[in-house]
C-alpha cells in the first residue's frame, strides 16, 4: 500500500526525485524541528511553534487530503517494511484551510473544509430572518393583546423562539470554531435540541390545524391524540441523542442521511406526513361552506409538501457531490423551515384576510373532558348570537353559521 502512496513522495535517501512534500518521520526530537524539516529551504512554509509543516497546494479544484499515521519505515534497500518498535505517539496537529500566517486570510474559511465554507455565514443570515419573525409575531400579539391572543398565536410564538434560541447557540458554536478549529460542544447541543423541539411543536400545531382546532372551535382534541404525539416525539428524541453519542459531528448537519438513527427519524417524519394528509382529508369532508374548503385544501397541500420535503432531501443528497451536500441540504432545510414558519404569522396575522377562517378562540385546547359543560354552553351562546346577528349577511363566516 505505501509503494502507491508514496510514489511520488519525496525522500532524502530513497526517492531525491520525489515532486511531493508528504512525508514526516517520527518521533521527532523533543522541543526541536522533525528531522525533514530544514529552516534554510523551508523557512517560508515552517509555522512558529511547530515541529513540523505540510503545505499542499491545489490551485484548480477542491479535493479532500487525508493524514496517514502508519507504523512503518523504509530499510536500508529502501523498501518499505513493518516497525517492530512500540512505543506511544503523542501529537497535536492543527489543519487549516489555507496558511493561516497571512494577513488577508478569511477567518470564515480558514478553520473550515471546502464543503463548509461560507456555512457561518448561513447561520447568521438564519439569526436575523429569525429574529426579524419574532418581532413580527410579538407585534401580532401586542395588537391583540386588548381582545385575546389566541392560542395558536401563542403556540407559533414558542416555536419561533425556539428556534431563533437554537440557531443563535449554533451560530455561537460556528463562530468559536471559526476561530479557534474546536467549537462549543454544549452551544452545539443545546442548539440541536431546541431546534428538534421547535420542529417537533410546529409538526403538532399542523396536526392540531388539520384536525380542525381554530378553524371550528367544535372540535374536540382527545387525549389520545396528544399522547400519541408525545409518543413519536420521545422516539425521535432518543434516536437524535443515538445520532449525537454515535455519529457525532461538530459541524455538520446531515447526518439523518447517512445512519441508522437517522433513517428512524425520517421514518417518523413520513408519519406526521400520512397523519396530517388524514387529519386535513377529514377535515375537508366535513366542511360545508365550499370557499373555506378550498382554503384547507390549499392549506393542506402546501404544508404536506413542508412534511414530505426532508425525505424526499435525504433521496436527493446521495446525487449530490459530497463537497456541496452540506451546504446545499443546510440551505434547503433552513429556508423550508423558515418559510413554514413565516407562512402561519401571515395567516395568523390579526389583519390578515384569513382571518375569516378562524373560529373565536380564547387561548385554550378543548380536551375531551366530559365532568364540565359550563365552557362549552357559553361557546354555543356566541354561536347563537353570532347566527343572530348574521341573518342576511352573505359573507362565507355568515352561510358557515346559518348552515349549522
Amino acid at each position: 500500500m505505501m509503494e502507491k502512496i508514496a510514489a511520488n513522495g519525496y525522500d532524502a535517501k530513497c526517492n531525491t526525485k520525489g515532486q511531493a512534500d508528504i512525508f514526516r518521520w517520527v518521533p521527532c526530537p523533543a522541543g526541536k524541528l522533525c528531522e525533514e524539516e530544514e529552516p534554510v529551504t523551508n523557512s517560508s512554509t515552517l509555522l512558529p511553534d511547530s515541529q513540523l509543516t505540510l503545505q499542499i497546494i491545489e490551485p484548480e479544484t477542491p479535493e479532500y487530503w487525508y493524514l496517514v499515521l502508519i507504523s512503518c519505515h523504509l530499510d536500508e534497500n529502501c523498501t518499505w517494511v513493518a516497525s517492530k518498535a512500540e512505543s506511544k505517539l503523542s501529537y497535536d496537529l492543527w489543519l487549516t484551510n489555507g496558511n493561516p500566517t497571512f494577513q488577508d486570510r478569511d477567518p470564515f474559511r480558514l478553520q473550515f473544509s471546502f464543503d463548509e465554507q461560507d456555512a457561518t455565514q448561513m447561520y447568521l443570515l438564519t439569526l436575523v430572518a429569525y429574529t426579524i419573525l419574532c418581532g413580527l409575531i410579538y407585534r401580532g400579539k401586542a395588537i391583540q393583546k386588548k381582545h385575546y391572543s389566541p392560542s395558536r398565536l401563542n403556540l407559533l410564538a414558542y416555536i419561533a423562539y425556539l428556534k431563533t434560541a437554537g440557531v443563535a447557540l449554533q451560530s455561537l458554536n460556528m463562530l468559536v470554531f471559526a476561530s479557534d478549529g474546536e467549537g462549543v460542544f454544549l452551544a452545539r447541543l443545546i442548539g440541536e435540541v431546541l431546534r428538534m423541539v421547535g420542529i417537533d411543536l410546529l409538526c403538532l400545531l399542523l396536526l392540531l390545524l388539520a384536525r380542525g382546532w381554530a378553524f371550528n372551535n367544535g372540535e374536540t382534541i382527545t387525549k389520545c391524540f396528544f399522547f400519541s404525539w408525545m409518543f413519536l416525539s420521545a422516539i425521535k428524541f432518543v434516536l437524535f441523542c443515538c445520532n449525537f453519542i454515535f455519529v457525532y459531528d461538530i459541524v455538520h448537519d446531515v447526518d439523518i442521511f447517512i445512519s441508522w438513527p437517522g433513517y428512524g427519524m425520517l421514518a417518523i417524519r413520513i408519519i406526521f406526513a400520512l397523519w396530517f394528509l388524514l387529519e386535513i382529508r377529514w377535515l375537508i369532508k366535513r366542511e360545508r361552506c365550499h370557499e373555506k374548503a378550498v382554503f384547507l385544501a390549499h392549506f393542506g397541500a402546501g404544508f404536506l409538501v413542508w412534511f414530505v420535503y426532508l425525505p424526499g432531501v435525504g433521496v436527493v443528497a446521495h446525487f449530490i457531490s459530497v463537497l456541496w451536500r452540506f451546504k446545499i441540504i443546510l440551505g434547503i432545510r433552513t429556508l423550508a423551515n423558515f418559510a413554514a414558519i413565516a407562512s402561519l404569522v401571515h395567516l395568523f396575522w390579526p389583519y390578515s384576510q384569513y382571518k375569516k377562517y378562524f373560529g373565536v378562540d380564547f387561548g385554550h385546547i378543548r380536551t375531551g373532558r366530559t365532568d364540565s359543560n359550563e365552557l362549552e354552553d357559553f361557546e354555543k351562546l356566541l354561536f347563537e348570537a353570532s347566527d343572530s346577528e348574521g341573518e342576511g349577511d352573505t359573507s362565507p363566516r355568515g352561510r358557515v353559521f346559518n348552515e349549522i
